[in-house]
């Protein structure tokens, strides 16, 4: 498993309605389990964008999920279809705001 990082930002867009959702999660000031979740949610994000296929489903929804550790930025997309049900709540819990 990896470090957890400092802050993950996720953007969820498209969908039927085409309405976009935005939440945060600072991880720096949480407790060791929320970080190593949080870690353990991103290895599994990590292989969901890897494995996903270029083209996108119509009315499906793609989450972009950035990641900040340090001065160090990752960015991830990763489709709906893609998605395990493991990483489906941390998903919904970042874009609940926390």
């Amino acid at each position: 498993m990896a470090r957890a990082p400092d802050r993950i930002e996720i953007v969820r867009h498209g969908g039927f309605a085409g309405i976009e959702r935005r939440g945060a999660l600072d991880l720096a000031s949480c407790p060791d389990d929320e970080r190593a979740a949080a870690a353990t949610a991103l290895d599994e994000l990590r292989r969901a964008a890897a494995a996903a296929p270029e083209s996108p489903r119509p009315d499906a929804f793609t989450y972009s999920v950035a990641v900040t550790e340090g001065d160090r930025r990752e960015e991830l997309t990763v489709p709906e279809h893609a998605l395990t049900d493991a990483t489906r709540p941390f998903l919904d819990r970042v874009l609940r705001g926390g």
